[in-house]
């Protein structure tokens, strides 16, 4: 269902006291790429539950670049890490939350990664915004990452390319009929051992 943006709020509120009391996911979409679309750039979609009824429902607002969305905060707790988490990913923040911060990238991240003119292999950050951990030579310093320099997990054997494994041995027919028959006597005797 697609809602305007200015009753975003009043339109999740009214759906609460209907019974879609739980917030399920509030996420972003990038629609610059989408074929024959020629409405608003972005999307946020509002995935509602309802545990009386068992149903699920979509709400959609379009919206422009550098337009901001009103906060469901006040309808739901639960909007209120959903919409942080959303901050910079795709767009600009949303208006009147109440603790806006970024969780999952750092205050000076340049850039929205969920952006469809995002660079597929992301921006080099290290150097620019951490000099004391990425060292000019490339590569954190010793002891920044708070594990011990040996504890690193890179695989040292041979690279194995996707989709295929090292060749088994197939066991032979005759190797085949002989364990199953030791199975099947195995089973026999604990089936004789066990008391009537």
């Amino acid at each position: 269902m697609t809602v305007s943006r200015e009753k975003i709020v009043d339109i999740c509120r009214e759906f609460k006291q209907d019974g879609y009391t739980y917030l399920v996911d509030l996420s972003g979409a990038d629609y610059s790429t989408y074929p024959g679309w020629s409405g608003e750039r972005f999307c946020v979609n509002y995935l509602l539950y309802s545990f009386q009824k068992n149903c699920r429902i979509r709400l959609k607002v379009f919206i422009a670049d550098g337009i901001a969305v009103s906060s469901v905060t006040s309808v739901w707790r639960t909007a209120n890490w959903h919409e942080a988490r959303g901050v910079g990913h795709v767009r600009d923040p949303v208006r009147g939350h109440p603790n806006l911060e970024r969780i999952l990238m750092w205050e000076g991240f340049n850039g929205h990664p969920l952006r469809k003119d995002f660079p597929v292999r992301g921006i080099d950050t290290r150097r620019a915004n951490l000099p004391e951990v990425f060292l000019s030579g490339g590569g954190p310093a010793p002891n920044s990452t708070g594990k011990p320099i040996g504890d690193v997990n890179v695989w040292q054997g041979p690279a194995i390319p996707f989709g295929r494994s090292p060749a088994g041995a197939i066991p032979s027919r005759r190797r085949l009929r002989r364990s199953k028959r030791r199975r099947i006597r195995r089973r026999m005797r604990e089936m004789r051992s066990q008391p009537r």
